[in-house]
Order: C-alpha cells, then structure tokens, then sequence
C-alpha cells in the first residue's frame, strides 16, 4: 500500500478544523498530521513535518493565509498550498493562485470536493472549486503553480478569446464556460483549439500560467471583459 497523504490543516475555527480532520483520518489514504489555529504555527509545523498538503484558511488571527501560502514555497518547498475559505469572490481565487496555492475550496462546498482537491494537489494538479455565477464550478486542472512560460509570442486575443482564458483559468469545463458564456459548447471547444494555436500552448496549465502572467486575471479584465461578445 502507498503511503498516505500527509495533511496540515491550518484554520481558527476549531470545530470546523476538528471536524474536517477527522473526516481526513476516516479515508484510507490520508492522515492528519498536525492541526493549527494561526499562520505561524502552521508555517513551523510545514518546515518540521514536511506534510504532502496543507489546508489554509485566508483570514487567521496574526499571519494570514495568503502570506502563509506566499511563504511556503521557501519554508517547505515540498508542501503543496489548498486554500480552503468561506470567500468566493473571483479576487480572493486570483490572490491566492498567484500566491502560490494549488487549490482553492469554498467551505460551502460538499466535504467530498475537500478529499478530491487533496488527492488532486497532492498528484501535482491545482484544483479550482468555487461558487461563482450562482453555481459550483471548476475541477482538477492541471498545475497552475508552475514556473513562469518562457518564449511564449505575445498575441493579441479577442475579447471573447479573454474571456474564454479567464474562464479556463477559473477552473471552468469548456461545457461550464458555455453555458457561462452563453455559447453552445462546440464554440468554446473552438475557441480553446485556437488559443493554443495562437499561443503555441498545449495544456490547461500552460493557458493558466499564461493567463496569470499577462494579468488577464486582473479587476481591470474583469470590468473590460464584463460586456461579452454576441
């Protein structure tokens, strides 16, 4: 049998935490390793027990959760970041991506989306699921924590092509996106074929770094692209 999922579980609220830890001991394949009320404990308990996944709540009393996640990297480069709060505002997701974390959880979600984005994060993917637009969306999509992309031409994308990469980078299915967007889903289908064309990109996590480091993410895109194209 492989070894288990080690989890740090980082949040203020204790019964929350206690009850998620010991939904996390019940799987077979994941053991709690520590549990902590505030970032800088969590931040030592990281760099003593090198757990596969901590999960972070953003808002903790002293060291927030962003400023955990942005520091991880260098305390515990191994530990993968799963934010797990009670935001589903599009900004805090784009915080906490650019941060560094490879997942993002709403706790209004089912405790099942939880044990999934462990077991996603912990296989290297980032997992993206959110209450936006009135209904849970996003998934497993593959790492958007990655090393920033070299040599990738910079192109010009219509509005409906921002869109289109917002909405991936979101976590979105290209059914999800269609029906966001209002388009059948062989659109969106067309629309993602010709994005990786255009910026000679091959995988989900390549359009999501992309997406990130053009700032495509950013309330100014959000406010220019909130028209849409018929």
């Amino acid at each position: 049998m492989s070894a288990s999922i080690g989890v740090v579980l980082a949040d203020d609220h204790a019964v929350l935490r206690e009850g998620l830890a010991a939904l996390i001991d019940a799987q077979p394949d994941m053991t709690v390793l520590a549990q902590l009320d505030d970032g800088a404990a969590a931040l030592t308990s990281c760099r003593e027990l090198s757990p596969d996944v901590l999960i972070v709540d953003l808002t903790m009393p002293g060291v927030g959760g962003l400023e955990v996640v942005e520091k991880l990297a260098q305390q515990a480069p191994r530990t993968r970041a799963l934010v797990l709060t009670m935001h589903d505002n599009p900004r805090y997701l784009r915080s906490a991506l650019a941060a560094g974390a490879a997942g993002y959880v709403v706790k209004a979600l089912a405790a099942r989306e939880v044990l999934d984005a462990i077991r996603a994060v912990h296989r290297g993917e980032a997992f993206v699921r959110v209450s936006l637009a009135g209904g849970a969306l996003g998934g497993a999509v593959a790492t958007a924590t990655a090393p920033r992309l070299r040599g990738v031409p910079k192109a010009t994308l219509s509005q409906r092509e921002r869109q289109v990469l917002r909405l991936i980078a979101y976590g979105y299915t290209n059914l999800e996106a269609a029906e966001a967007l209002g388009v059948g889903k062989k659109s969106i289908d067309s629309y993602r074929e010709r994005l990786q064309h255009k910026l000679g990109l091959s995988r989900r996590s390549e359009l999501v770094r992309y997406a990130l480091d053009a700032g495509l993410l950013s309330a100014e895109h959000d406010a220019d692209d909130d028209a849409g194209e018929g």
